[in-house]
């Protein structure tokens, strides 16, 4: 998830756990410890555009940085706050441990088995920035920190009922997850489409939008829609793989890298300066559903072209007209499906 959501979720963990004792001390120490996983990206300077996708969410994610951030958090809260030792190694592993659970509901992936395997998680349950998870949240933590701030004993059920909205939320988007699946999987069979593997995923901020992605022979077919929407009323787009395109690259250390990353869902094509980019096909495209952009459901927003020396650095990601998009997600979301489908 986002930095905001990582660190808010830090945050309640400390305050529910040790707000009474520790006052605003509390929020920031949960805050910092629950954000610790994340701190990989220090790395990044030193790594390559693929090398950080296999390096971001690795071992920090793990049993290793489980132990590891916990256990600085919990050294600190013993030595500054003279806190149980016993109790400041299950607060910090509570906080260090939930925010890594949540890092495995979106398609990024999250590697919890390393070092024993490099197998990702991937929930595809929210998108990395929900505001209506995170959002109660926050508005429970800051109503509790003003609520205590002024000696009110109200400011512990504010923060409780932050958490409960948050956990009905997610409830309620693994429910639309289940309903989707149902509908995708009738709008395959009324396209006649037999799928190899698929999968589905929100689109950006929400739940109740979401994106199909299949794989077909000689390609992928990308639709979009709404739990329990009519299947005949829901279009497909085939996209062939053209995976040939690198057929001569397949055994390089970027293009393995790629693969993994991907989980093998990409796509290959020739850009408008000759290059050949691939693309991992899980991140969304420039299509969304839109009426009459599904001409650009191959550009997609996480791509790397094939530069003269065999690597793969990263494409400048593109969303053309931001405004219109947003325009169209919000209406979608709002059940405004209208004729344009």
């Amino acid at each position: 998830m986002d930095s905001i959501t990582q660190a808010c979720v830090g945050a309640v963990v400390g305050e529910i756990a040790l707000g009474k004792e520790l006052g605003w001390r509390a929020p920031l120490w949960g805050a910092i410890v629950g954000s610790m996983p994340d701190m990989d990206i220090v790395a990044f300077p030193w790594l390559d555009d693929l090398e950080r996708m296999r390096w971001h969410r690795g071992w920090s994610h793990a049993l290793p940085g489980l132990i590891l951030c916990a256990g600085i958090g919990a050294a600190w809260l013993h030595w500054r706050q003279h806190i149980a030792w016993l109790r400041c190694v299950l607060i910090a592993t509570i906080c260090v441990g939930v925010n890594i659970l949540i890092d495995c509901f979106n398609v990024y992936g999250t590697q919890v088995f390393e070092p024993f395997s490099d197998y990702r998680v991937m929930g595809n349950l929210l998108f990395i920035i929900d505001p209506l998870f995170t959002g109660p949240l926050l508005l429970g933590l800051i109503t509790c920190r003003s609520l205590r701030w002024k000696k009110d004993e109200w400011g512990q059920w504010a923060m409780l009922t932050g958490v409960i909205l948050s956990c009905l939320y997610l409830s309620w988007a693994f429910l639309n997850k289940m309903r989707i699946n149902s509908t995708f999987e009738d709008v395959l069979a009324h396209h006649q489409y037999e799928a190899t593997r698929w999968m589905s995923t929100p689109t950006p901020f929400n739940t109740q939008y979401w994106r199909l992605l299949a794989e077909v022979p000689g390609g992928y077919v990308i639709a979009y829609a709404s739990p329990g929407e009519d299947p005949e009323s829901v279009p497909l787009v085939y996209m062939p793989h053209q995976h040939e395109l690198m057929a001569e690259h397949m055994d390089k250390r970027a293009m393995q890298y790629f693969l993994w990353s991907c989980v093998d869902y990409w796509i290959a094509r020739i850009d408008d300066q000759g290059r050949t980019v691939v693309t991992d096909i899980r991140f969304g495209d420039q299509w969304l559903g839109m009426p009459g952009k599904s001409s650009e459901v191959d550009e997609g927003i996480w791509s790397y072209y094939l530069d003269d020396t065999g690597s793969l650095p990263r494409t400048p990601r593109r969303v053309r007209d931001m405004d219109a998009a947003l325009d169209f997600l919000w209406d979608r979301v709002m059940g405004n499906v209208g004729s344009e489908l």
